[in-house]
């Protein structure tokens, strides 16, 4: 009995036809599925279904902070009707002569001199003591308070952008089937033989791979057994390394945990209303539902991220204060294979995971000049996939009578088989998380 060797189901893929066509990684988080991968499909939704091509393995850009002039006071002495405040941070000196400040409780003062770690101030209307400026308040700058008659310029103050960076990073997955592989099965693919599920499957794994770096890499440059390996900055990392709140807990989540998140969020952000997203684990769901009523109303209308459409998750809404809060069932948190440690808190059920959930801010970052960019961006290095086949004997034809022109027939190995294989040099970059927060049930 011959092999039918013009239906292999490798050599006549779909997949790779489409894979191997313009923006193939759209195609990646289609075959994934929203539910397989909600983050994954979360974040190439913010970006538009598209991915920024990066030139340099390591992707740096320069980022600007809060322009507001604060510090902490540690101590505070008299020096006549003057204080001199030492500073928590003892290498701070942004104070400028004539600076107005005023303390945690409102008392205003003005500024007579500064050094590194230290600031002498002058009344300002009230009488300065003690327990003005103590220790432990924040000394705050609010204007320049400059004389009536006379008056002279300041000391010049810089604003000096911050540079900063990630990594993108390797990812691959492969599959080979042999023709030993290639044999008729009760259980079928697309009306196919098994071995055709394969390189679909592989697909979906990188897919999923793909999406569990972007949340749990660290940055940096590893070393391994094989030789240096880059390492993206993911979700967690961000959180954790870049101005997010990140609250570790013992209990579960209670609204007055949930509210307190929400309200450091919001102060992080000036905008007057807010749209913040929070992926929650199935636990972690069930948990918001007892004590918020009106969050079983389903919402579908409201199914975008920064305006664009994700399929397959559905949205609960809360608001409260700016922010308005989109609730979404996140399946990544719920994976029992995964995720297998369960919690030890009294009364919960579940795992640590499921009981988790993040908050994200969706709006995107202003650039100083004009334009945004995206609260999550996704970048790649060179090609934002590559996709392609090693053709073995199974994609060999059988016709020999057109042994002098073997065009159709060139093959890459003699190995009775046929390989895919994917590879992305990618990573995902935010650029500041005070958006963002992580809600982990540790115990």
């Amino acid at each position: 009995m011959g092999n039918n060797n013009t239906k292999l189901p490798l050599l006549n893929s779909l997949i790779a036809n489409t894979l191997n066509a313009r923006n193939p990684f759209e195609h990646v988080v289609d075959i994934s599925g929203g539910y397989n991968t909600p983050f994954l499909s979360i974040a190439y939704a913010l970006n538009n279904f598209q991915s920024k091509q990066v030139n340099t393995v390591q992707y740096e850009f320069a980022k600007q902070g809060n322009l507001a002039v604060v510090a902490q006071v540690a101590a505070n002495a008299a020096s006549g009707l003057n204080r001199v405040l030492t500073l928590s941070d003892p290498s701070f000196n942004q104070y400028r002569k004539g600076d107005k400040v005023m303390d945690s409780n409102g008392v205003k003062a003005r500024v007579l001199s500064s050094s590194n770690g230290t600031v002498t101030i002058e009344p300002y209307g009230v009488v300065l003591s003690g327990t003005t400026f103590a220790a432990g308040s924040y000394c705050k700058v609010i204007a320049n308070a400059s004389p009536n008659r006379g008056s002279r310029g300041v000391d010049s103050l810089y604003n000096v952008p911050k540079m900063d960076f990630n990594l993108s990073s390797y990812k691959r997955d492969s599959v080979y089937l042999d023709l030993e592989d290639m044999t008729d099965t009760y259980v079928k693919y697309d009306a196919e033989m098994w071995s055709f599920a394969q390189e679909m499957t592989m697909l979906q794994r990188f897919a999923r791979n793909m999406e569990q770096d972007f949340i749990e890499s660290d940055l940096g440059v590893f070393n391994t057994s094989d030789g240096d390996s880059n390492s993206n900055g993911g979700l967690n990392w961000s959180i954790k390394n870049r101005n997010g709140v990140y609250l570790p807990s013992n209990n579960t989540i209670t609204q007055s945990v949930l509210n307190e998140m929400l309200s450091e969020i919001s102060k992080k952000r000036s905008a007057s209303a807010k749209e913040v997203t929070l992926l929650a684990g199935e636990d972690a769901m069930q948990s918001i539902h007892t004590f918020i009523n009106e969050i079983g109303k389903f919402a579908g209308t409201a199914n975008t991220f920064g305006g664009v459409a994700v399929n397959g998750l559905q949205y609960n809404k809360y608001a409260i204060g700016s922010i308005s809060l989109n609730i979404v069932p996140f399946p990544y948190f719920n994976n029992p294979e995964f995720f297998p440690e369960p919690t030890n808190i009294a009364g919960a059920t579940g795992t640590k995971a499921s009981n988790s959930f993040y908050l994200i801010d969706t709006t995107p970052i202003p650039y100083v000049d004009g334009g945004s960019t995206p609260a999550i961006e996704m970048f790649h290095f060179g090609k934002e996939m590559y996709y392609g086949h090693i053709k073995g004997m199974a994609a060999a034809g059988a016709d020999v009578s057109d042994y002098m022109n073997p065009a159709d027939t060139i093959i890459s190995s003699d190995v009775s088989g046929i390989s895919a294989h994917a590879m992305c040099r990618n990573g995902i970059n935010i650029v500041d998380a005070k958006g963002m927060g992580l809600f982990q049930v540790i115990q």
